[in-house]
């Protein structure tokens, strides 16, 4: 039985160097960020991506226009179903990427998968590695997974 989740969220926490990320949802307004985004770091991002075969054109890189607007419009009931929590990732506050931990599992699991990128001109800077942590903090918190 899943449970009801909080939503929306906006974890923040500071890098080694000591600078700013916040995860927050993605509005429909990110729209032209994220696809500079994800065009800028073609190269970077088309080895890990997968194109969610009940999202298509989400994963696909340049995305999809319908895909992402669909995604952000899932968000919130997928949050609070318990079912997923999708973030978009900023640093020095501006978008930088994404963090999701989707397919929760309840019960005795209790359990998430996280995926996360980052524009590659941040890797190396901790970024994705804070936006991994402050996800994982707030699901082994408030969300209680394990």
């Amino acid at each position: 039985m899943a449970r009801t989740v909080a939503w929306p969220v906006c974890p923040e926490g500071l890098t080694p160097a000591g600078e700013v990320v916040r995860l927050r949802p993605l509005m429909r307004g990110d729209w032209p960020a994220y696809l500079r985004l994800r065009r800028a770091n073609l190269g970077h991002l088309t080895p890990g991506t997968a194109d969610d075969p009940d999202a298509p054109g989400l994963g696909a890189v340049p995305p999809v226009r319908a895909a992402f607007h669909r995604m952000v419009r899932r968000a919130r009931p997928e949050a609070l179903a318990g079912a997923a929590l999708h973030w978009g990732v900023e640093y020095r506050g501006e978008l930088a990427g994404e963090m999701v931990l989707d397919d929760i599992r309840w019960g005795g699991h209790r359990s998430a998968s996280a995926g996360y990128w980052v524009d590659g001109t941040v890797t190396g800077r901790g970024v994705g590695r804070t936006a991994l942590r402050l996800a994982l903090d707030h699901a082994l918190g408030p969300v209680g997974l394990h």
